[in-house]
């Protein structure tokens, strides 16, 4: 059997848009719980990229580079901006951006099989 119609095929993009709904997900349930907390108490606590890695005791990332000063001064300037952008918009755009990257692979993958098998059986007429 061909495996371009096998359905049991797990290609790169199947697993890039898998990944990006989890990660999707999870910022969905950053932002449930935020809501539910606010419901209940009736204060909003945001929380940010930097609160989440420092939950998980992920270091910052911080590269020391004496040399490169504006390479340094860019990814200071990147850091704080992720840091400090709120956790549930950066999970969820992130997950859209993957499932997005996932879905175009995926189709690239199909259309390249296409072309492959209508060159190796030319249609007979």
């Amino acid at each position: 059997m061909n495996d371009a119609h096998d359905l049991r095929v797990w290609t790169v993009g199947k697993f890039i848009v898998l990944f990006g709904f989890i990660i999707g997900a999870v910022g969905a349930l950053v932002l449930i719980g935020q809501t539910l907390f606010w419901l209940k108490f009736g204060v909003w606590h945001p929380t940010t990229v930097g609160d989440v890695s420092d939950g998980f005791g992920v270091p910052i990332f911080h590269p020391h580079q004496d040399d490169m000063v504006w390479l340094q001064r860019t990814t200071d300037s990147i850091v704080n901006f992720t840091y400090g952008t709120p956790a549930s918009l950066f999970f969820l755009l992130l997950g859209a951006a993957l499932c997005l990257v996932g879905v175009r692979t995926d189709r690239d993958r199909q259309r390249r099989l296409r072309n492959a098998n209508a060159i190796r059986s030319p249609r007979r007429r």
